[in-house]
Order: structure tokens, then C-alpha cells, then sequence
């Protein structure tokens, strides 16, 4: 009877899995006795899943490790640091300087007797010393005499203003008459005309101010003294036709028919082609009929 052989690929399957995985596999003598697929298929997973977990914990021990190490340094850091915070916060003493036993033995003389002094004659009475005249005296400050204020001389109001460009103040002042606060504007113009004086932006400066003083400030004469200076510095200006114009309207607001009537005429003799000619011509004719 022939002995019955297994089928080739369970004997190739065994063929491979004939290493020794463990040891010992059996406790009888020689070979040991081959396994089954199965069973070398469930100690091939056994190994590995063991494998698996050492290297698990080797690296869960590895990151413990680490953490402690960082964590001891910082202790450390922290331990030097507060040890030096409080070196550091300790108050310095001066050593004591060193005993000299002969310095203090020396600083301590012996007191020897001292005879008394013979008794002397009695000398004359001296005379007082003389009183110091009321003229060297220094004299006494009173509540009904108070002492001379020394007063510093007042710098010059244009040293104290900073320097401002004089296109800003114009264009400063420009914005609050735009926003109808008529006093900060014409307070900008004023300076214009302090601080730049004789210059085409003071000549500006001069003939707006005027047109506040006399539309928005009711300060005729006023207006009048800023037109009569700005046709007084440029009298064929780029802002004549305003200025004489507005000397008639000053005239008219203080009631002098006559100052109003020559300042007319002067206005359409000089700019007979102002829009203005023919309104100042009317305002003419009404002040002096044929």
C-alpha cells in the first residue's frame, strides 16, 4: 500500500515555513515535528504583533524621556535664574575696614594733670564795640514798601508766531470763511498782514479782510482804513475793481452820500469794463440827479 502524500502546495507552504521561528518547538528528541500552515501563520502574526509593541513602547519611552530631559532643563534655567534675582537684590555691604590697635591706641592719649594759671591782674574794662551806622545797614523790607518787580522785556509778537508758510494762511483762512466763522478767518488775514507785510499775499489779505469788516463784522470804518491802504500799496491791482467798489459800499454804510458819490466815480473811471460799471453807474445817478 503506497503511503499517501499531501497535495503540493500544502507541502510548498510547509517547505517555507520550516525556519525555526521558536525554540525549542517540542520537548522530544531530534527534529523537531513540522506545523501546520495555520499554526505557522498564527506564530508569524504572534512575532510581529510583539514586534510591533516593543518598538510602540521603545518610542513611548523615548518621548517620555525627552520631555523629562526638557523639562529638567527648564527647571534648571529656572533655578539659576532665581538664584541670580536674588544675589542681585541683596544689599551691597562695605566691608568693615580693619582694626588698627595701635591707631586706637594712639587716638586715646593719656590726660596728664594741668597745673592752674596763676591769677593775673584785672585788666580794664574794655569799651563795646561800636554799633553800625544806619547807612551801612541793609534796610528792612516792609508790608506798606514793596520791592521794585523787575519786568523782562516783552519779545516782539512776530518771534513768538511760528513760521508758517504764507500760502497756508491763506488757504487756512479761505476754509473758515467757507465755514462762516468770519472772526478766525479774518484773525488768519490780520496775521498775513502783520507777519508778511508789503508783499502781494498782505495786498490779498488786505481787501478780504476789508469785505469781513464791513459784510460780516459790521466794522465799517474798519473796512474803510484796509481798502484805503490796499489802493494806497497797489492802485491798478489784480483787486482794484473790488477795492473801489467796496470803499463805495464803506461810504454808503457810514452815510456820506458825497465820499460814496467820488468814490462811484473814480470806480467807473478806472474799470469801464467791470461787470460792476453799470450797477455803480445807477447808484450814481440816484446820488446825484440832473
Amino acid at each position: 500500500m503506497e503511503p499517501q502524500t499531501p497535495p503540493e502546495n500544502e507541502l510548498g507552504l510547509e517547505n517555507e515555513l520550516s525556519f525555526d521561528l521558536l525554540s525549542p518547538l517540542d520537548d522530544k528528541a531530534g527534529p523537531a515535528q513540522r506545523i501546520s500552515s495555520r499554526r505557522a501563520a498564527e506564530m508569524v502574526q504572534a512575532a510581529l504583533a510583539a514586534d510591533t509593541a516593543m518598538v510602540r513602547r521603545a518610542a513611548e519611552l523615548r518621548q517620555v524621556l525627552r520631555v523629562a530631559a526638557v523639562v529638567a532643563v527648564i527647571l534648571a534655567l529656572g533655578g539659576a535664574a532665581a538664584a541670580y534675582y536674588s544675589i542681585a537684590m541683596q544689599p551691597r555691604q562695605d566691608p568693615a575696614p580693619a582694626k588698627n590697635p595701635a591707631a586706637e591706641h594712639s587716638a586715646t592719649p593719656a590726660v596728664e594733670p594741668v597745673a592752674a594759671p596763676p591769677p593775673s591782674a584785672p585788666s580794664p574794662a574794655e569799651p563795646p564795640p561800636a554799633l553800625p551806622s544806619t547807612i551801612d545797614r541793609e534796610p528792612t523790607r516792609t508790608t506798606s514798601t514793596p520791592s521794585p518787580r523787575r519786568t523782562a522785556p516783552s519779545p516782539k509778537r512776530e518771534a513768538i508766531e511760528p513760521a508758517v508758510p504764507v500760502e497756508d494762511l491763506l488757504r487756512l483762512a479761505n476754509e473758515q470763511r467757507r465755514a462762516q466763522h468770519w472772526r478766525e478767518a479774518d484773525a488768519l488775514y490780520q496775521r498775513v498782514l502783520r507777519v508778511h507785510a508789503h508783499t502781494p499775499a498782505a495786498y490779498v489779505a488786505g481787501v478780504a479782510s476789508a469785505t469781513l469788516h464791513l459784510e460780516r463784522l459790521e466794522d465799517p470804518r474798519g473796512a474803510l482804513r484796509l481798502y484805503q491802504s490796499a489802493l494806497s500799496a497797489q492802485p491798478h491791482g489784480s483787486l482794484a475793481a473790488e477795492a473801489r467798489y467796496g470803499l463805495a459800499d464803506t461810504y454808503h454804510a457810514l452815510g456820506d452820500r458825497a465820499a460814496e458819490a467820488q468814490a462811484l466815480r473814480d470806480f467807473i473811471a478806472e474799470h469801464a469794463d467791470s461787470p460792476l460799471r453799470p450797477r455803480a453807474a445807477a447808484r450814481l445817478g440816484k446820488l446825484s440827479p440832473p
